[in-house]
């Protein structure tokens, strides 16, 4: 992944959606968010190859949680801006346990979020 701290637009879009830089390891960094009972987090992080430009379609978004560390995660490249509006909608959930699903993979953006309303949307204080 691109240094993110080297590109001070991307980090003042992410800032502004309350994502901060993180470290995920081996010399890599995304932007990520927990969610507000700290169940999971929210990493938007970008592929190489669009050197961290905010317009281009290489962003990712990704939910793990703070249980077992199951993860889901899509396909679908976007823009930054539609990254983090993704990743804050994901980020409001809580009581987030992604066991039953460990690593699984959607084909879009719009199947992994209407999972996620239908598994976590319901619970008491949950805001989606």
């Amino acid at each position: 992944m691109a240094r993110t701290w080297e590109y001070p637009q991307t980090n003042a879009m992410a800032e502004a959606a309350e994502f901060m830089v993180w470290q995920t390891g081996g010399g890599c960094e995304a932007f990520g968010r927990n969610t507000p009972d700290e169940s999971a987090y929210v990493l938007v992080s970008v592929e190489v190859y669009v050197d961290c430009d905010p317009d281009a379609e290489g962003w990712i978004v990704g939910m793990y949680d703070n249980v077992d560390g199951g993860f889901i995660n899509t396909e679908e490249r976007v823009t930054l801006p539609r990254a983090l509006e993704i990743g804050t909608e994901w980020a409001r959930f809580e009581g987030v346990d992604l066991t039953d699903t460990y690593h699984r993979s959607f084909a879009d953006y719009q199947a992994a979020t209407t999972y996620l309303r239908a598994t976590f949307g319901k619970k008491e204080g949950t805001t989606p």
